[in-house]
C-alpha cells in the first residue's frame, strides 16, 4: 500500500486504524487527529486564551479536511 503515489493522509490513518485492536483505540486515534492537546493548538496559534479553543479546533478541522482527501504529489 505504501508504495503507491496516488495515497492520501486519509488512506494512512484508515491503515492505522484497521490495525488497532480495540474500537476504544481507534476512538482515541480519531480523537488524538481531531482534538490533539490544547497547548498545542493555542501555541500553534500564537493565542494564549481557551476560551478561543472551540473556534481553533473547528478552523483547524475544517482547514486540515482539504489536505487529508489530496492525494499525494511526486
Amino acid at each position: 500500500m505504501y508504495l503507491r503515489q496516488d495515497l492520501r493522509l486519509v488512506d494512512f490513518v484508515r491503515s492505522d486504524l484497521r490495525a488497532l485492536p480495540t474500537w476504544r483505540a481507534r476512538a482515541r486515534l480519531v480523537r488524538e487527529h481531531l482534538f490533539p492537546d490544547p497547548a498545542f493548538v493555542l501555541e500553534s496559534h500564537g493565542v494564549s486564551s481557551r476560551m478561543l479553543l472551540p473556534v481553533l479546533y473547528a478552523t483547524r478541522i475544517a482547514g486540515g479536511l482539504a489536505g487529508w482527501l489530496r492525494r499525494s504529489a511526486d
